[in-house]
């Protein structure tokens, strides 16, 4: 059993990164369980949500990283069929639409994080984050 919540945020594509840690902390809060998990899912698939270290470049280096391994210049056999982003698809699958995290004390277990959404699309869109809390 658990609870679910969920909400909307404005993105404007293109490996827009937003930092949703404040908006996850007070759907944990909201919920009033002291210990359990949440997980945090884009269902958008072409998006990702990842924990990273907070104050550090590391999300500007995985753009470059990632802009490398699936670049938006290639034709994918997906593109040829659909006429769409394949690499906005091939991104979320590579990195994972969703995350799962422990809380203990009403409190989830960051360390020095932050729970960011990248929305790979070729378009700015209104993105719907899922979160499910259970404890």
């Amino acid at each position: 059993m658990g609870r679910f919540e969920k909400f909307q945020i404005s993105s404007r594509g293109f490996n827009d990164s937003i930092d949703i840690t404040r908006l996850v902390i007070s759907a944990v809060k909201k919920q009033g369980t002291m210990s359990g998990v949440v997980q945090i899912f884009a269902p958008d698939f072409t998006s990702c949500v990842v924990a990273v270290p907070k104050g550090v470049p590391i999300v500007q280096d995985l753009h470059e990283i990632i802009g490398e391994f699936i670049p938006v210049d290639k034709i994918y056999q997906f593109d040829e069929k659909y006429n769409t982003n394949a690499y906005a698809h091939l991104r979320s699958v590579f990195l994972g639409n969703s995350i799962s995290l422990p809380f203990e004390n009403g409190e989830i277990d960051l360390g020095n994080s932050q729970i960011v959404f990248i929305d790979f699309d070729n378009k700015p869109n209104q993105k719907i984050i899922k979160v499910h809390i259970s404890g």
